[in-house]
């Protein structure tokens, strides 16, 4: 009887974990423009970057380099449409 309940305890779990919804505890990075680490032959003027889920800006922080390695960006980062 000991031996069913465990298996039967054995089953509803790997039914339970593998109907589990996955969750991240922070955004993650989706895609931007320009692709990180591409070079271009001009500055875009902006580099836009998007995330799985909006950012909160106080706790961010993102560099834009340019060829000799040193920050380009005007450390103006904003949040568009929320």
């Amino acid at each position: 009887m000991l031996m069913l309940a465990a298996a039967l305890a054995s089953i509803f779990f790997l039914l339970y974990i593998s109907f589990a919804v996955e969750s991240f505890a922070h955004p993650f990075y989706v895609d931007s423009t320009p692709k990180p680490f591409h070079s271009i032959a001009e500055s875009t003027g902006e580099v836009n970057v998007f995330f799985s889920e909006p950012i909160e800006l106080p706790y961010s922080d993102i560099t834009v380099l340019g060829p000799d390695g040193k920050a380009v960006d005007k450390k103006d980062a904003h949040n568009v449409n929320g």
